[in-house]
């Protein structure tokens, strides 16, 4: 054997020593980040759990003249105790949610982080995206179990399913709203910064032409604007077109020339003006019962399919700030098709960009 297979033998000993090592260093670290993992788990006992949100460090500047938050708790089937307690060095709300077990076993191990400040959102967003939006993914596994966990009937509902333009969307008893005579519509009061009656979301109203098509269905073009007089409403935002995919998803439920008026259970209806955007369409009603004659102001957003996001995010915040800058006073009647899904964000953006700019925070725990 001469000198360079000598070498050569050495190096490839080394070489395959080398190897080895990692091998025995990627199966240690792997064990104990296994190890931590189980460690940090939660023990799903028989008992509702409290469990510790505030572990994460806060690096978010205070607020001058912030309300002081005070500790507030809902009770639900599950045992379920929201507590802020606001630090002078954070904005970030020191929560403990004492949940039941159903609602522990959304948790992961690590603190949830559910307060952030509206100067540093987007920074604190692309930190949590770091780990593959895990920790964005556990908190709304946390809101959905909660929500799982309130007590929903729905036998009105049930009990009007040709009212109802998707049998398997249907208005709780709990937050329905209610309207003369005990009929029955699919709309519900959405609670807004404590105004429990701020939005009614609703479904598109069925046509009377959708009625006719299809015998399981019942118009409720009639209702709908029921709901609009008895509730004293003045403005209706539509974030859907009439039809999307050649799928109908709301009915004609006004005068489509203007200047006409139409008759839909007592309530008169005159198409006023209507004005044409690049995103949405503006219409003014009025409105007439018997002597009583009113104003009703009705803002459609054409950028916005079914299933889908905006088109264009500007558009939709452009909308919304229209909308704010009108005052109008609550309720405000929103709906698209199904009344749950463009319908739940809009009303959802609308509260965390009001709480951002009142008060400096942003979270949808709030």
């Amino acid at each position: 054997m001469d000198a360079a297979e000598i070498i050569l033998l050495c190096v490839g000993g080394a070489l395959l020593f080398l190897g080895i090592l990692a091998i025995l260093t990627t199966v240690t670290t792997c064990r104990r980040l296994k190890q931590n993992d189980q460690a940090r788990t939660i023990d799903i006992k028989e008992t509702s759990q409290e469990v510790n949100l505030s572990e994460i460090p806060s690096t978010a500047p205070e607020v001058e003249k912030r309300p002081e938050i005070k500790a507030k708790y809902r009770k639900t089937d599950f045992t379920e105790n929201i507590e802020a307690k606001p630090t002078k060095r954070s904005l970030l709300r020191h929560t403990n949610l004492v949940l039941a077990p159903l609602e522990v076993s959304a948790l992961q191990a690590r603190a949830i982080q559910t307060e952030h400040s509206a100067s540093h959102f987007f920074r604190e967003m692309m930190s949590m995206r770091q780990d593959r939006d895990r920790l964005i993914m556990d908190e709304f596994q946390v809101l959905n179990q909660i929500d799982l966990g309130r007590r929903k009937t729905s036998m009105v509902a049930m009990q009007n399913l040709r009212k109802n333009r998707y049998a398997d969307i249907l208005a709780y008893d709990e937050t329905r709203v209610h309207l003369l005579g005990d009929v029955y519509i699919n709309a519900s009061f959405i609670t807004e910064n404590g105004n429990p009656e701020r939005y009614i979301a609703t479904q598109g109203p069925i046509g009377v032409e959708e009625e006719a098509e299809d015998t399981a269905k019942s118009s409720t073009i009639n209702d709908f604007w029921a709901m609009v007089w008895q509730h004293g409403a003045v403005c209706v935002l539509m974030l859907s077109h009439h039809f999307e995919h050649g799928i109908q998803k709301c009915g004609y439920y006004w005068p489509e020339i203007v200047g006409d008026q139409n008759k839909y259970g007592e309530i008169d209806v005159r198409l006023v003006t209507e004005t044409e955007s690049s995103s949405f369409i503006q219409r003014e009603f009025d409105l007439c019962q018997g002597k009583v004659t009113r104003k009703l102001s009705h803002y459609q957003f054409l950028r916005w399919a079914d299933a889908e996001r905006a088109e264009h995010d500007f558009h939709l915040l452009q909308f919304m700030e229209i909308v704010r800058k009108q005052n109008f006073p609550p309720p405000i009647i929103v709906h698209c098709s199904a009344g749950v899904g463009r319908t739940g964000v809009f009303i959802c953006v609308e509260n965390v960009l009001w709480r951002a700019k009142n008060y400096g925070i942003v979270d949808i725990f709030r």
